[in-house]
């Protein structure tokens, strides 16, 4: 672990907006020194300049790459796989999980130097704009990285992961949870309306509707959600 070796200070970069950055004509050229195979590369660039429906609107991408793809995790890690070279070449203590970089140093010194080197580069060889919020250089442990923190205990240094948020599931209504403020009652604290519970009828500006429980797995209820009188009238006369 580089902490553990005295590598304490991170440099972290992010780029910004990488998937929608992703300079096509590069990543085709990138993707050209490993595949020469020309049904291929046409298949990857039609794959690549796909035509896209947004807001009724259509148009041919011709920058970036779609997010939630199936190979575009694989075309990010094309894309970057020369700054990770880079990188090693120069002998820098790194991690990177997709955009997201982090760089060991010594020194604030040594620190402040690499993200100088590093930022250049990215900006000019990779032609990638960075997320001036997500980049900069900090003592690693006071920093957080794809879901761990760092503590220094002594002359170690150890990564913990953090614990994710507590969610409150609510398996039945309780009174507790429930507010009456006028006429109307108040869910006041978060939770799940499971399938388990009861078919609700919700109102909007076209008319009322179903939750269609057959299709339905959960809802996510947020203490903003005003529910009146008549839907605890329908509950209790629904109770088993």
């Amino acid at each position: 672990m580089y902490m553990e070796n005295g590598y304490t200070w991170s440099v972290e970069l992010g780029i910004h907006s990488y998937f929608d950055n992703i300079n096509q004509d590069f990543l085709i050229n990138k993707i050209q020194n490993h595949i020469s195979d020309d049904k291929i590369l046409n298949l990857i660039i039609t794959y690549l300049k796909c035509t896209v429906i947004d807001d009724h609107t259509t148009y041919k991408k011709d920058e970036g790459i779609l997010q939630g793809g199936q190979l575009s995790p694989l075309f990010s890690n094309i894309y970057m796989n020369e700054l990770d070279h880079y990188m090693d070449e120069n002998d820098y203590h790194f991690c990177r999980f997709g955009d997201d970089i982090n760089i060991y140093c010594k020194t604030y010194d040594d620190a402040i130097k690499i993200l100088g080197d590093v930022r250049e580069h990215i900006e000019n060889a990779e032609m990638l704009p960075l997320n001036h919020k997500k980049t900069g250089v900090y003592k690693g442990t006071k920093r957080k990285y794809l879901g761990f923190k760092f503590e220094k205990k002594g002359l170690k240094i150890i990564a913990k992961r953090e614990k994710k948020a507590y969610k409150t599931v609510y398996r039945d209504w309780y009174s507790t949870g429930i507010r009456r403020i006028d006429s109307s009652y108040h869910l006041v604290n978060e939770g799940i309306l499971t399938r388990r519970d009861f078919n609700i009828l919700f109102e909007n500006d076209e008319g009322k509707k179903y939750i269609p429980v057959e299709t339905t797995d959960s809802i996510y209820v947020y203490s903003n959600v005003i529910l009146s009188g008549i839907f605890f009238e329908f509950i209790n006369n629904h109770r088993g």
